[in-house]
């Protein structure tokens, strides 16, 4: 006998749970990220890099603003929003 299919639910469960895994690990090297390069932004005050740390710092908000539309997206409630269509007035 071969062994029995997963449920939708419990596959819908499982995809829930490690996107939340990965959405947690892609936020927290984003904040890693933002905190180092703030700790430096402290000490290089006249550096000529300091311009360019500051671009680096704009593009990290700017991923850690796509990872939460990411997070909200892959949430149930985004998907099923996005699966029903934006309601028509």
């Amino acid at each position: 006998m071969p062994p029995a299919e997963p449920s939708v639910d419990s596959q819908s469960a499982e995809l829930d749970d490690f996107l939340a895994l990965a959405m947690h690990e892609l936020k927290s090297a984003v904040r890693q990220i933002i905190a180092e390069a703030a700790w430096l932004d402290a000490r290089i005050a006249d550096d000529p890099a300091l311009e360019t740390l500051r671009e680096v710092v704009r593009d990290v908000r700017g991923q850690a603003d796509l990872v939460a539309a990411l997070v909200e997206f892959a949430s149930p409630s985004g998907r099923a929003m996005v699966q029903s269509g934006p309601e028509l007035g």
